[in-house]
């Protein structure tokens, strides 16, 4: 029987890898034609490294606010209050740089700045919706107008989706927000400041990565498209071993500038945790590592290993 479907694409404008970050993120920003960037970064790197210096310093009298106090799995309160302060600031553009944490809290800014959520509890109202077909949607919600561009100095992939997971401190459940504006407008890939990201957390969110691939292999929706993108990612991740490239850190094949690959995995192997929150526990790729077992029999993702002679 011939398999049907029809693949749609993101919101993504582009993805820039070889260039340093500044020279990268000045040219983007002014692709925007934005005039008031609000600034979500490492609270890590702002403290302890020039990273975010650089940063200001590219983009200039455009900065108009920054908020670096993002917990891990991002928490709805920190949500909350890096949407007051990007509304007072007038925002018309955020910028992150840092982990998935940032990455997908600025996601989730873009959307309560767009619905004037002002208090977590109100988020309730923006969290995806299954229907009766099973299959998780936006709720009817006011689309953003900020736009985002992000530098990731992780390796989890999260900004190549329009899926953010934020933390309901109330239960402790890392909920789905979904929406396809809140993808950011562009990515920046440089390997560069990721130097300053912890041995142990670059190569947790290293499997984050693989993760994702292995999702597209083993979801109950799983297509043609889904499998070859996400058995290919898998060979190229073995190769690619970064932890191998400190200090520099710039991985393999070309074509995958950072090792980066995000298969949207309907279900699979993440479900093996329950979809609940690695945040009280360990990271997300602990548990990847305590699940992974029981999914790697199955034959297209032993195929994928095969091809490395893993």
């Amino acid at each position: 029987m011939v398999q049907t479907g029809r693949v749609a694409f993101g919101r993504m404008e582009s993805v820039t890898f070889g260039k340093p970050m500044a020279e990268a993120i000045a040219s983007e920003v002014a692709n925007t034609g934005a005039e008031r960037v609000f600034l979500m970064v490492s609270g890590t790197l702002n403290r302890e490294t020039d990273e975010i210096a650089q940063l200001r310093r590219a983009l200039g009298n455009k900065v108009v606010g920054e908020f670096d106090k993002m917990a891990p799995h991002t928490p709805r309160g920190d949500v909350i209050a890096a949407t007051a302060a990007a509304r007072e600031a007038n925002a018309d553009l955020i910028v992150t740089f840092g982990g998935g944490s940032i990455t997908d809290g600025a996601k989730a800014v873009a959307l309560c700045l767009a619905n004037d959520i002002r208090e977590p509890g109100q988020m309730d109202m923006l969290r995806a919706v299954v229907g009766l077909d099973g299959v998780s949607r936006p709720p009817p919600c006011n689309p953003p107008t900020v736009p985002q561009i992000t530098v990731p100095t992780t390796l989890s992939g999260g900004e190549f989706s329009a899926i953010a997971g934020v933390t309901d401190e109330r239960t402790h459940i890392k909920e789905l927000f979904r929406h396809p504006g809140i993808m950011p407008k562009a990515v920046i890939l440089d390997p560069a400041p990721t130097v300053h990201t912890p041995e142990w957390l670059f190569l947790s969110t290293g499997i984050r990565a693989v993760d994702h691939c292995v999702e597209g292999i083993c979801s109950g929706g799983a297509s043609l498209w889904r499998c070859s993108g996400a058995a290919g990612s898998v060979a190229v991740d073995q190769r690619s071993d970064p932890g191998k490239r400190r200090p520099n850190r710039y991985p393999g094949p070309p074509g995958l500038p950072n090792g980066y690959m995000d298969v949207d995995g309907a279900s699979g192997q993440r479900r093996a945790d329950g979809g609940q929150p690695r945040d009280r526990l360990c990271p997300g790729g602990g548990v990847r590592y305590s699940t992974w077992p029981h999914v790697l029999h199955h034959a297209s993702l032993c195929d994928a290993l095969e091809q490395t002679g893993e």
